[in-house]
């Protein structure tokens, strides 16, 4: 189901701001593209049951002041439910976790859906770039504000204008904690070797929370990108073969993100629901991690990472004991 959707407040507000910040005097289209599966037409919008809807998009295009052709094309907003198998939980396909998803209105032809989802949005490289789409997408999945945060908003709250080439890490922090009202942990990933913030990043999304992962690729380009899960492979061979050929005592600690072989990502580049495999952290020198910023509703007392390191500690220290006792007392553990 395709509209128009000039109507809608804060698309009228992109669109203003957008154009005003080429000097005025270009063009745009807006439309909402709705998706359902069922085999009623949404054009008898009320006959369609509310489960089959999927979700919706809203397209822009841009035509700046003295070009012809549409100059700017980008999703300003848009919901999806979670791919999924027939007859499988919505938020789950085989072994895949997501961290976080929220329930989201939106209308068609005056009828009111629901579905839940992670929220998902793109850049147009003058308003707005990727570190403001993957602030839109944490905070808006989170449900942080009560009213979604748009880019406009960031602009306005740092004091900035177009043409905008990118954010600063205190610049996204900042916004975090004074306009969503987030704690956000910042780790370093050029100070830790690769299977460590692997893990970080990992502990944060079981933990359920979204966490930005900014990164470099062919050297100089950075990018961001907002991680809500991964996907686990119990299969595995290598987390515990590898240590068991080289000897018992070479890992007497396996984290559980040795298990993942990929995380849930939103590229506001090439789309919503990618997977980035591990590997590509670890063993591709062309890309780089350089920070993980988890968006977090309260600062935790102690960080996920550390929490399941402390653990395996207790465990270790503790399990002699505890199978002592219990044989002592007749018990099977």
């Amino acid at each position: 189901m395709v509209e128009s959707t000039h109507s809608r407040q804060d698309v009228a507000r992109e669109l203003d701001y957008l154009d005003r910040s080429y000097g005025g005097g270009g063009a745009a289209n807006a439309v909402t593209i709705s998706f359902f599966r069922s085999n009623i037409s949404p054009e008898n919008i009320n006959d369609v049951s509310a489960e089959s809807f999927l979700g919706q998009a809203v397209l822009i295009n841009y035509r700046r002041p003295g070009t012809v052709e549409f100059t700017d094309t980008y999703i300003f907003d848009a919901v999806l439910a979670p791919p999924s198998l027939a007859n499988a939980p919505a938020d789950r396909l085989l072994n895949n976790y997501i961290a976080r998803t929220g329930p989201f209105r939106r209308q068609v032809r005056g009828r009111e859906f629901s579905v839940t989802g992670v929220y998902y949005c793109q850049q147009n490289s003058h308003t707005h770039v990727c570190a403001h789409a993957c602030l839109r997408m944490a905070v808006n999945s989170l449900a942080l504000k009560a009213v979604e945060l748009t880019a406009d908003d960031i602009n306005v709250h740092l004091g900035i204008a177009p043409p905008i080439t990118g954010l600063q890490l205190s610049q996204i922090t900042d916004i975090l904690s004074k306009v969503a009202g987030a704690y956000s942990a910042i780790i370093d990933c050029s100070t830790l070797p690769p299977p460590l913030f692997v893990s970080a990043l990992a502990a944060y999304i079981e933990s359920g929370f979204i966490a930005l992962l900014v990164f470099t690729t062919a050297g100089s380009t950075e990018h961001v990108v907002t991680v809500f899960g991964h996907a686990r492979n119990s299969d595995q061979w290598h987390p515990q073969a590898i240590p068991a050929y080289g000897g018992p005592s070479s890992a007497p600690y396996l984290p559980g993100s040795a298990w993942i072989s990929q995380f849930l990502i939103h590229d506001d580049n090439f789309g919503p629901y990618y997977t980035l495999s591990t590997r590509a952290l670890t063993e591709i020198a062309s890309v780089k991690a350089h920070y993980i910023i988890p968006v977090l509703p309260f600062a935790p007392t102690i960080p996920p990472h550390l929490a399941e390191i402390f653990g395996s500690i207790l465990l270790q220290n503790n399990l002699p004991a505890l199978l002592r006792l219990g044989k002592e007392s007749g018990l099977t553990i």
